[in-house]
């Protein structure tokens, strides 16, 4: 019997993220920093995995390396998609905690972030709450 895996029930599971864009590069640039309050007696590594949507493919693809820990992983990895600014608003950030396995790998976590929703001229740092269903903060 695998082991259950949950939230804790005191607080959230939440991941932090910095958001940017920068203007002479044109390109948006994602920190994924850590996850916070996740409840987990699994030993089996994390990872994360970003999409920039509507596209969902390999071009949009970003994945953290595996972080082999239980209730906090830390990342500190940088992603960067090339885009024009204007394009911001018609893009959403689908970011995936996932548990790595040999058959299947299993999420444990999602937030999708809308972008026109948050201004990305200045890096915004903040702690996403991660859900089972597709949110949207």
């Amino acid at each position: 019997m695998e082991p259950e895996r949950r939230f804790d029930n005191h607080s959230q599971a939440r991941i932090k993220l910095t958001l940017r864009y920068s203007v002479q590069r044109q390109r948006l640039i994602v920190t994924v920093h850590d996850i916070e309050n996740l409840d987990r007696d699994d030993t089996r590594g994390l990872y994360v995995k970003l999409y920039l949507l509507p596209e969902r493919g390999k071009d949009t693809k970003r994945r953290t390396m595996v972080v082999k820990t239980q209730k906090s992983p830390v990342f500190e990895e940088t992603f960067e998609y090339a885009m024009q600014q204007g394009e911001l608003g018609q893009k959403r950030l689908e970011v995936s905690v996932c548990e790595e396995r040999i058959i299947k790998n299993e999420p444990v976590g999602k937030v999708v972030v809308d972008l026109d929703r948050i201004s990305l001229v200045l890096a915004h740092t903040k702690l996403f709450p991660l859900s089972r269903n597709h949110s949207q903060n």
